[in-house]
Parts: structure tokens; sequence; C-alpha cells
């Protein structure tokens, strides 16, 4: 299986082939494979079961991938020509990031998973014709990948990734996760969970700390301001399933239901005089907001008659780093949206500001400007997951606080511990203090309801506080008089049987990182402030 855009699937765990000279005798009925996550138990299965099908087509294909190993062998079996061209077919059909090229070694791993892979599968077929086309000369760009077979390389890759980790904190002292964590993937089944235990050779750049006080969003800042619009461009962060033209549609018509509502008729409540105001926050590369707006647009003919203005609507897109809002205003295909008086856009900081400036028409939405006189929309895709972050545990009916230490493989980290570069090389340990539920643990009553909400219904339970997110919910909701509707779209948990049981936060980076949404907490504080939510059934994948 692999991690979706929601994080909730499952995961992959490490998987080797060995093909054997003179291997025992067959078995007389051999056992079904299993899917193991070991190196050992899957060599001593193909061992067994490898001499019994050496026979097959499938086999004598599979084992041409790889050099022959002797019966003891722990080693990576060496690709043939046969497995290096197909390393390099496949190579060439998925593209790679910046993180993922330059740490890209040597095709023996890969070629090793796949081959096992390929048998599992059952596109060893596929594979073998186009070795075969390969081998008769032509280039690997020429022949056709099919749809299954490209999601196959990119698990093996994952695969790859996560066993390079375990390497990684082997060589450090540490112990590796066994497999890859359940909701570690992003939309590709590509992001890995960040660090484990602290051990030899690493270095501490912050002692245990309350989650949402640690120098984590610090990284998450500086990598964003750093890479910019570079995040997207070079395919370092997930993004397509937030900013695709389905969810842009859905979305939209969402948008002009209220348009409707609000303008339909001179009874309507809202005011003629004034767009409903659209802001997207962390809008990124522009994608979805550029998407949203030509969908509201071709439902032109639906726009309310008598409304004051000739568009009944203003979006307004909004980031932290000015490197992306300048991008926006500098491109092209935002010109006649621009242009239109559509489009605005605003450099905005989700957690701290509660007004912003929009930069085209010199607007200031604010509580107190005057402008935000009908309800406000407010778009946050994978935003959420980005934000600061607390998180707490419930053992035996006693509320415990999550700590996180934040470690480096490299000393030179401690000098600047908020480099972006940091984040590859960082591991984490967590912690748990036992806290009074009664506490005042975030200087807001209304944030600190969901943690007692929590303390009193649950017994054993692990549960994240979106600190940044309800921040973000405050602020917006004081800018628009209260009215506020919301369009999120992230990866999390939707209802509290989720928070059920003890597991520590997980942490996937992705040349940045995320943190799974607790929805539910987002339903608690908002229904606290009168409103309501509503959310998507599925379970596992993307949640709106």
């Amino acid at each position: 299986g692999s991690g979706g855009g929601g994080g909730g699937g499952g995961g992959a765990g490490a998987v080797a082939l060995s093909a054997m000279a003179a291997p025992p005798p067959p078995p007389a009925a051999p056992a079904p494979l299993k899917r193991q996550g070991t190196w050992s138990s899957m060599m001593d299965e193909w061992r067994t079961k490898g001499a019994h099908e050496s026979a097959t087509e499938c086999n004598a294909f599979v084992l041409s991938l790889v050099a022959t190993l002797p019966p003891d062998a722990r080693a990576v079996p060496e690709p043939t020509a046969t497995g290096k061209a197909l390393y390099d077919w496949l190579t060439v059909k998925v593209k790679e990031n910046m993180f993922q090229r330059r740490k890209k070694k040597f095709p023996s791993c890969e070629v090793a998973v796949l081959a096992v892979a390929l048998k599992h599968s059952g596109l060893w077929r596929e594979a073998r014709a186009a070795s075969e086309a390969l081998a008769g000369g032509a280039a690997p760009a020429s022949v056709p990948a099919s749809p299954a077979m490209v999601v196959l390389w990119k698990r093996v890759r994952g695969v790859r990734e996560a066993i390079d980790m375990a390497m990684k904190k082997l060589a450090h002292g540490e112990m590796p996760d066994d497999g890859v964590d359940a909701d570690s993937g992003d939309e590709d089944g590509e992001g890995g969970a960040a660090g484990g235990a602290g051990g030899g050779g690493v270095t501490e750049l912050q002692a245990p700390t309350r989650l949402k006080d640690s120098l984590l969003w610090d990284l998450q800042r500086s990598f964003y301001d750093e890479v910019a619009i570079g995040a997207w461009s070079e395919a370092i962060v997930p993004n397509f399933v937030t900013t695709n033209a389905f969810l842009a549609s859905a979305y939209a018509k969402s948008i002009m239901g209220l348009i409707r509502d609000l303008f339909d008729s001179p009874s309507a409540p809202g005011d003629r005089a004034k767009p409903l105001y659209i802001v997207e926050v962390g809008a990124g590369h522009g994608k979805l907001g550029f998407l949203i707006c030509r969908e509201l647009l071709r439902m032109r003919e639906f726009f309310p008659a008598g409304h004051g203005l000739e568009f009944p609507f203003k979006y307004v897109m909004t980031d932290f780093t000015a490197h992306n809002v300048e991008f926006w205003m500098q491109h092209a295909s935002f010109a006649e949206l621009f242009e239109m008086g559509v489009l605005d856009c605003a450099v905005w900081d989700a957690e701290k500001e509660t007004s912003m400036t929009l930069l085209r028409s010199k607007e200031v939405l604010s509580a107190d400007s005057g402008l935000v006189t009908n309800p406000l929309v407010v778009i946050t895709n994978y935003i959420f997951d980005t934000l600061r972050t607390d998180a707490f545990r419930i053992v035996d009916g006693e509320l415990q606080e999550t700590r996180i230490a934040i470690d480096s493989s490299s000393a030179a980290d401690a000098e600047e511990p908020t480099a972006p570069s940091v984040i590859k090389r960082m591991s984490h340990r967590w912690s748990y203090e036992a806290v009074p539920a009664d506490a005042d643990f975030f200087g807001d009553e209304d944030f600190n309801y969901v943690v007692r909400s929590y303390a009193e219904r649950l017994e054993n339970a692990s549960f994240m506080v979106p600190v940044g997110g309800l921040s973000l919910i405050r602020s917006l909701s004081a800018m628009s008089g209260g009215r506020l509707l919301l369009l999120t779209g992230d990866k999390g948990y939707v209802r509290e049987a989720e928070l059920e049981g003890h597991r520590d936060p997980h942490i996937a980076v992705h040349g940045s990182f995320s943190v799974m949404v607790n929805f539910h907490a987002l339903r608690l504080y908002v229904e606290r402030l009168g409103g309501f939510a509503m959310t998507t059934p599925p379970l596992d994948g993307f949640k709106c």
C-alpha cells in the first residue's frame, strides 16, 4: 500500500531478493509467498520458493534482473544489464524531484525490490516486453509504460528511501522503524517519517519542549521562505490532490451557492455594494486560485442580477513569504484576472496577523475597515498540516503533554539550527509529562476547551491540537464579524474514535514536513463558537 494525499494509506515494508546457486530441493507443497518486511524473511522464502518455480517464465525473467548470490548472502544483489536497462527506463518515466536526485547513488536496491514487486504484481510481462525492446536498441523514452507500472516504480523507490533512512539510523546507533509508518506517505506515496530515538553520533539541537514551541516550525518557515516557488516547480512538496481542476470546480460551486444566497434578491442578506471576499491562505504556486477564479467566471450567467459590482466576488491569494506573492504578480496567467479586479493578493501570516493589505487595490481587510461587510470565504488546502501544532495523550485517564527533542546527524547544524537544510538531517525523540487538565495551555479558553473536552471524555487516547489552524480561524472570524465559510482539505482525522490508543505523533518529511490534522478538534472549536462543521465521510485519504 501507499500513503495518500490525506496521509491515511498503508505503508510499504522493505523487501529483498536473493538468487542462489545450487538451491535446495523444492518442498512438496510450497506455501504462498507472504509480504514480509525484513531482509532475512524474504531471502529465506525465496530460497525455498524460488527453486520450485525457477522453471517458470516469471522467475526466469525476475532472476535475470539481478546477479546471482550465494545462499548465505546478506548484501543487496547487483543489477544485471537487463536490470540496469529497466532501471534507466523507469527513471525516465517517473520524474524525480531535486532532493531525490541528490541522494541517488546506485540502482542496486531499487532493482532488487523491483524484481520482487514485478513478480507479485503481475507486471513482469510488461517489464519483460520493455526489456526486450530496450535490448533491441529502443531508447528508454520511446518504450511506453502503463500507469500501473509507473505507480509500482514510485512505490519501489519509496521502499529504497525507507531503507536509506534505516541505514542512516543504524549508522548513528539508532533503532530503525519497523517498516514505513501507516500515514507517512505524501500524495505520491513518497513522504518519509522523520527521526526516531536519538543515539550515538547525534547532536541535540533542542532539548525536550512542547511541540508547539519546537524549532520545527522555524525550520518550516525558513524552508518555504528560501525555496519559495521551487517547492512546487521542483516537485519537492506534494500538491496535486489539493490543486486539481475537479476540486477547484467543487469549491467554486459551493462559493457560487453562497453568492446566490447572499445577493439573489433584494431581501437577501448580502451587502450588494461590496464583493464577497474569498481568501486563500498559503496559496503557494497559485494554481488552485487560478482554477477557482476561472470556474467562477464560467458561471457568470448565474451571477445575481442587480449587484452593484460587475463581479460579486474578489479572490485574494495570500502567503507569508513575499517571494511567492511576487511570483503571482509577475506571472502572465494571472494578468487578466488582476486587470479584471477579480483577483488580488497579500503577504499575510496566518498565525500572527489579524488584518491584511491587498497589494493591487491597496484595500485593508480587518475587523474595523468596513470592507468585509459580507461573510468571508476562506480556503486552506494542505495548510493546517504545516502550521504550528501541539500534542497530548491520555493514559488511564491521566492527561500528558507531548514533548519533542530535536537532533541532527551533523554537529555543524548546532550553529544554525533553523537552516532549511537541517530538515534532511534531523531526527526527533518523544517524551511525555503529566499535566492537570485545567491548566492554561494556550492563553485562550476556547483553545483550552478542546484539550479539556478530550480529557473529560477519553480514557486512553493520543491527539493533536492544530494551534496554528485555530489561530487562523480566530483571526479571520474576527475580521468578518464571526461570519465565516471555511473550505479546507488536508490529511488527518475526522472522528474522535480515530484518536483512541497510544501512539507518537507522526511527522512526514517531503522537503518540508507535515503532521496529521485533527479535524475533530477543529469541529469542537467551531461548534464552541456557535458554528457547525461538515466533513467528507471516508476515513482514509484526503479529507475535506
